[in-house]
C-alpha cells in the first residue's frame, strides 16, 4: 500500500484531476514514484520542475556542477545571484518552494560509474540530462543491465529529441548504444537556443507521468523529434541494431 493523498494534495493537483481519467488513483502512483534526474541543466532544469508540481513524490538532482553565466539562456532554475553556487541544492530549494509536500534529495557530486548504481537503486524512472555521449551511455548501459525506464535528451540549436528506454513497452526499440557510441562526434560548446532546451524538458516530464501513470499515448514510440524553427514534431520507433553489445542479446530473445 503507498501513500494515499492529502485533502491538500486534492487541492493542489484539483486542475489536474479534472482530466477525464486521470483520477486519485492515477495521482497517487505518481506520489509513490521516485525519478532520478542527472543533470540539473537546460534539460533538467524544466523537467524536475514540471514533475515537481505533477505531483511525482520523490525526485533526486544528481549535478556536480556550479553555476556559470553562460547557463542563464537556457538553465530556468537559476538567476544572477546564484552564480557561483551549487546547482543541485539551488535548483533542490527551488523545486521544495514550488511543491513543499515533496521530498527532492540531492547527489551534489559528479556522477561516475561507481556512483551511478546507488543513486539509481529503487528509483521507478532515470531522466538523462547529460551534454556529453560518454556519459549518456555510461547511464543507458546501466538501464538496460537492470531493466529501469529512462529517457535520454539531446538539444541542438533550435531542436532537439528524446530517445526513451521502456524495457517490454516498444518491441525491438533500440537503446542509445545501437545508434551512438563514444566516438560519434561531438561539438565542445553545442550551440541551443533556450526554448529548445524548456521544450525538451516539458516532452521529457510527460513522457515520464505518461510511464509512471499507466496513461498509454495514442501511438507507440520510443523516439520523439522536434524544431521550434519549422513548428514540427515527429515520434517513431526507432529500431535497435541485434548487434549492438548492450542490448542485442536482450532482444534475441
Amino acid at each position: 500500500m503507498g501513500v494515499k493523498l492529502t485533502p491538500e494534495d486534492r487541492l493542489r493537483y484539483r486542475r489536474q484531476l479534472n482530466i477525464i481519467n486521470f483520477d486519485e488513483s492515477i495521482q497517487e502512483r505518481l506520489k509513490n514514484s521516485r525519478v532520478v534526474v542527472l543533470g540539473g541543466g537546460g534539460v533538467g532544469c524544466p523537467t524536475s520542475i514540471y514533475l515537481t508540481v505533477a505531483g511525482v513524490g520523490h525526485l533526486t538532482i544528481a549535478d556536480g556542477d556550479v553555476v556559470e553565466i553562460t547557463n542563464l539562456n537556457r538553465q530556468i532554475g537559476y538567476c544572477d545571484k546564484d552564480l557561483g553556487q551549487k546547482k543541485a541544492p539551488l535548483l533542490q530549494k527551488k523545486l521544495l518552494e514550488l511543491n513543499p509536500a515533496i521530498t527532492v534529495d540531492i547527489h551534489d557530486a559528479w556522477v561516475d560509474e561507481n556512483t551511478l548504481p546507488g543513486l539509481l537503486q529503487g528509483c521507478d524512472y532515470v531522466v538523462d540530462s547529460f551534454d556529453k555521449n560518454k556519459s549518456r551511455l555510461m547511464v543507458n548501459r546501466f538501464l538496460v543491465a537492470n531493466r529501469i525506464a529512462g529517457s535520454h535528451a539531446f538539444i541542438h540549436s533550435f531542436s532537439g529529441s528524446l530517445l526513451l528506454y521502456h524495457p517490454g513497452k516498444v518491441k525491438q526499440g533500440a537503446c542509445l548504444n545501437c545508434h551512438v557510441n563514444e566516438q560519434s562526434i561531438e561539438t565542445p560548446e553545442v550551440a541551443v537556443f533556450g526554448a529548445a532546451a524548456a521544450m525538451c524538458g516539458l516532452f521529457m516530464a510527460s513522457q515520464i507521468i505518461f510511464y509512471l501513470t499507466g496513461i498509454e499515448p495514442p501511438c507507440d514510440y520510443n523516439f520523439v523529434q522536434y524544431d521550434l524553427l519549422s513548428a514540427s514534431t515527429r515520434s517513431c520507433i526507432l529500431r535497435g541494431n541485434p548487434g549492438c553489445q548492450v542490448c542485442g542479446t536482450e532482444r534475441s530473445h
